[in-house]
């Protein structure tokens, strides 16, 4: 800027400074996402083949996410079924269902392995009567493999306790995920690299230790794999 009447540049005004800008999201190529969408639409119709065929409820899967990550997947009814159709058959298949659904969901979105993904998927499931969807009932898992036939029949009848006659398919099911799922290192279980390495169940003479103070024994250790060793037995 230069001064009224003068060659000279004036003195540089300072701009604001405000919060930086977000950092910018990261778009997968169209080709991908549109892979990864087909298959979760091939999966979802494999599911509800199984259904029709047998007469039992059919869902309907809804999400939402929270600072771009999916933080709900519910799993809403769209058809009751036959007057008599197999609660067993419905439960078995609704389970393996939010199971695989939920895994592949999440896969695709942060790119982790299929075995990686249900071993750090964390959060809990709960139900609701959408006929008076103020009772809920919630139960927590640790990883995906826990979403299994027993646990549905497990929070039916839990839900049973407050509303005698309830229709099961009446009733619409979230899975809720952690966001430590989501965190660096939340949990991740690592493989074994060698024969007797792992990092539950360690003690030492004091009593049990912790995965930090494994780590620096067996780096500071010469025979790592020696269980006989005082300072450190499995």
């Amino acid at each position: 800027m230069k001064r009224k009447g003068s060659n000279q540049p004036g003195p540089a005004r300072k701009r604001a400074r405000g919060p930086p800008p977000p950092p910018p999201r990261v778009q997968l190529p169209r080709t991908i996402r549109a892979v990864r969408a087909r298959r979760r639409r091939v999966l979802q119709n494999r599911f509800e083949e199984f259904a029709r065929t047998r007469n039992l409820p059919l869902y309907e899967v809804d999400t939402t996410r929270v600072s771009r990550n999916y933080h709900t997947i519910s799993y809403r009814p769209i058809t009751t079924g036959a007057q008599n159709y197999s609660l067993e058959a419905t439960q078995r298949n609704l389970a393996d269902f939010m199971r695989v659904y939920t895994r592949t969901l999440i896969q695709d979105a942060t790119g982790w392995s299929a075995q990686r993904t249900a071993a750090r998927v964390r959060g809990h499931i709960q139900i609701s009567n959408r006929m008076a969807p103020m009772n809920i009932v919630y139960q927590p898992f640790t990883r995906l493999t826990e979403i299994t036939e027993a646990l549905v029949n497990t929070l039916f009848t839990n839900l049973q306790q407050s509303e005698t006659d309830v229709p099961f398919e009446n009733l619409e099911w979230t899975v809720v995920i952690h966001p430590q799922t989501y965190f660096t290192g939340a949990g991740l279980e690592l493989k074994d690299v060698r024969k007797g390495l792992g990092w539950q169940n360690y003690v030492d003479k004091d009593g049990p230790i912790n995965c930090a103070a494994v780590a620096l024994t067996l780096l500071t250790k010469k025979f790592t794999n020696d269980k006989d060793q005082a300072k450190l037995k499995k």
